[in-house]
């Protein structure tokens, strides 16, 4: 009995019971989990950004023949979005 009050007493001090602090490290984890998602997906992201830019001035040399120009646009950005 002694030890459940000091149990109390102990997490009164500290202003969190065992759940609360199991509570806050699993959702310090998650966020761990999430930041790192995040940090893919832009790296992905900018990944995916120098490639179109680069598309685009490879396409730039079609650029007077308006129908090769179209055409390497139409399938470049194709091959994009298929890379996803």
């Amino acid at each position: 009995m002694e030890n459940i009050q000091i149990k109390k007493e102990l997490e009164q001090a500290l202003g969190l019971t065992f759940s609360q602090r199991t509570n806050i490290e699993e959702l310090q984890d998650k966020l761990i989990e999430v930041q790192d998602e995040a940090y893919t997906l832009r790296a992905r992201a900018l990944k995916q950004k120098e490639q179109f830019t680069y598309l685009i001035e490879e396409c730039k040399k079609f650029k007077s023949d308006k129908v090769r120009w179209l055409n390497c646009l139409n399938l470049n950005l194709n091959l994009d979005v298929a890379s996803f």
